[in-house]
């Protein structure tokens, strides 16, 4: 079993969206964890809140999907990290998922629609040639 080879937890499938958001928070509250005691993040106008899952501009919330969410999230902890698709992959969904790696790229675009001046020419989410995507984020910080 996955447990023996030094997983911390598993979710099986079919997956219970409650039971996956109750081992996140279970997750989430361990010692060490690299996010806790951290409720939000902030680069340039925008403040991330992760208790409540939203995004604003200035104060304004702004609307993410799911998916946006989690790869907003990837983003801010691998901030002005290079990733390949296969890295955002496997972060989002998991090292087996059967998401191709130009999956990626629709999410990134949506992304890119809320946080860009001007999304044809991204500051934020730059695309990294023959690598992936690198989030570069203006002035950010931890609360």
């Amino acid at each position: 079993m996955e447990l023996d080879l030094g997983v911390d937890d598993y979710l099986g499938k079919p997956i219970v969206p409650q039971e996956l958001l109750a081992r996140i928070r279970n997750v989430m509250r361990r010692p060490g964890t690299p996010m806790r005691h951290r409720d939000t993040y902030r680069f340039g106008p925008f403040t991330l809140d992760f208790a409540t899952r939203t995004l604003f501009r200035d104060r304004t919330p702004l609307r993410l999907t799911g998916g946006e969410y989690a790869l907003l999230v990837v983003f801010t902890q691998h901030a002005m990290q290079p990733l390949s698709r296969t890295q955002l992959v496997a972060l989002l969904h998991g090292p087996d998922a059967l998401v191709t790696e130009r999956g990626i790229d629709v999410p990134v675009y949506r992304l890119r629609r809320l946080l860009e001046d001007n999304p044809a020419v991204p500051r934020r989410i730059q695309t990294m040639r023959g690598i992936g995507y690198m989030f570069v984020p203006d002035g950010a910080y931890f609360l």
